[in-house]
């Protein structure tokens, strides 16, 4: 499996194990939540950081970018901060 295709699967984008899929699509849903993100954003840093030390995969490395990357894009929203191109 490639490396993009590695990067993908979490979005069920990509041709891989469907259990795999299964996992990365269930954590991006549990750790990317809104409830979770609301209600302990500072919990959700360390959680995310902790991920990114304990694994070498670069498919949980693109759940953690994507759930950090959507996050922050949110804190901004909110915060009426100007968000970059």
């Amino acid at each position: 499996m490639g490396q993009s295709a590695g990067l993908n699967l979490y979005r069920g984008t990509s041709v891989g194990p469907y259990v795999l899929q299964s996992m990365l699509m269930a954590l991006r849903e549990k750790v990317g939540g809104c409830s979770i993100r609301e209600q302990y954003p500072q919990q959700l840093d360390g959680v995310l950081v902790d991920i990114l030390r304990r694994s070498d995969s670069a498919a949980l490395a693109a759940v953690v970018a994507s759930v950090a990357t959507h996050t922050r894009m949110r804190r901004r929203s909110a915060s009426g901060s100007p968000q970059r191109a």
